[in-house]
């Protein structure tokens, strides 16, 4: 049987080894601090931070270690100080590394290195790791102080003269629905402004389908026109503060909005999202470097085709389908005239990817009050 070297259940155990430690120096690293570790191995990557039995771990390996399993956080390097890890940090670091280098020393002892099919993807995986550090030295060039800066003010602008809203909503299934929201919350409008809010924070807590937003009253905080969906877009500077307006409907639903204060758009600090412009240039850079390679790449496909049936050939196809065809609407006559009925087939599921919202169990008992 023929051996494959992709991820498969052997590697799986290393993947929830690695969600454990994950978790472990989630809570480890940064609620615990250690003056433990000898400050003189800061400068000395090959100063011995812990032992395993005979194996020696070092600090290079502990800070390898760290930066590997924090890497998916962010595309910049982390920063790592090993005297402020606790002493369970280091320890759980260290039965890592060290059960890596077992199995790596176990592989080795037999030869499976030169496995031709190990060296086939150790060669893919290198062509990969190349390819990976080009486009990373191109990108890091470009993700410089000054490019965040320019980032930042370009953000900026694109705000000028634009305004953000309070936004409140309530998203229900039918307009049926809708309509009796609308007029109860009409309703409880001709009563005192207080009253008005808890009264629409109460239905959307009820009744609306948009859970996160139901459980703050409804509230969706203040938004951009350009960052909701376009049918509320679309209405959002037409009403007046606290006026609630009429079902709207979207492919969520049906929704009920009302806006609680306007203000004029202005962006956050720089140190807030400083971090979010750099991902943002590193991908426009992606989409840059993806874009100037395949300008110009045109493909020819060079597959041979299936040769065309002859004539002959498409008319007895046809024929033996039409008789086909004449034999099971004579089956179904017969079945008919006899009376036998067949149950039908179940209704097909819903295609793949499509969203479904549950009905809510008391939307059909929304009082008016």
């Amino acid at each position: 049987m023929r051996r494959s070297y992709k991820k498969k259940n052997s590697t799986r155990v290393l993947s929830l080894a690695l969600l454990v430690v994950v978790a472990i120096l989630t809570v480890f690293y940064f609620l615990n601090k250690n003056e433990n570790i000898p400050s003189a191995s800061k400068q000395d990557e090959n100063a011995v931070i812990a032992e395993v039995g005979e194996t020696k771990i070092y600090r290079s390996d502990i800070l390898d270690k760290f930066k590997e399993i924090f890497a998916f956080q962010s595309s910049s390097e982390p920063q790592v100080k090993i005297e402020e890890m606790s002493s369970e940090t280091v320890e759980v670091l260290a039965k890592e590394i060290y059960m890596e280098k077992e199995l790596l020393k176990r592989a080795k002892s037999k030869n499976i290195e030169k496995d031709p099919q190990v060296i086939e993807a150790i060669n893919k995986a290198k062509d990969s790791i190349i390819r990976r550090a080009y486009v990373d030295s191109v990108v890091k060039e470009q993700v410089t102080d000054e490019a965040v800066r320019n980032k930042y003010i370009e953000v900026s602008k694109q705000l000028e003269g634009k305004k953000e809203y309070l936004t409140y909503h309530i998203l229900v299934k039918t307009k049926a629905e809708a309509d009796k929201i609308v007029k109860t919350l009409s309703t409880a409008s001709k009563a005192a402004k207080k009253g008005t809010e808890d009264k629409f924070s109460e239905v959307a807590k009820k009744y609306s389908l948009d859970k996160e937003s139901a459980s703050n009253g409804g509230k969706l905080g203040y938004m951009l026109e350009s960052g909701v969906i376009k049918e509320m877009s679309e209405i959002l500077s037409t009403l007046k503060i606290d006026e609630i307006s009429k079902p709207i409907q979207s492919k969520f639903g049906w929704h009920i909005v009302k806006v609680a204060e306007v203000r004029d758009a202005k962006p956050l600090s720089f140190d807030a999202i400083k971090d979010n412009l750099k991902e943002q240039i590193i991908r426009e850079e992606f989409v840059k470097i993806n874009s100037e390679i395949m300008a110009n790449a045109k493909v020819k496909v060079l597959l041979n085709k299936e040769k065309p049936a002859e004539a002959s050939e498409v008319k007895d196809e046809v024929k033996e389908d039409v008789n086909k065809a004449s034999e099971a609407s004579e089956a179904t006559k017969s079945e008919e005239v006899s009376g036998e009925i067949k149950p039908s087939e179940e209704s097909a599921p819903a295609a793949e990817g499509t969203v479904t919202i549950e009905e809510n169990k008391d939307s059909q008992q929304i009082d008016q009050e």
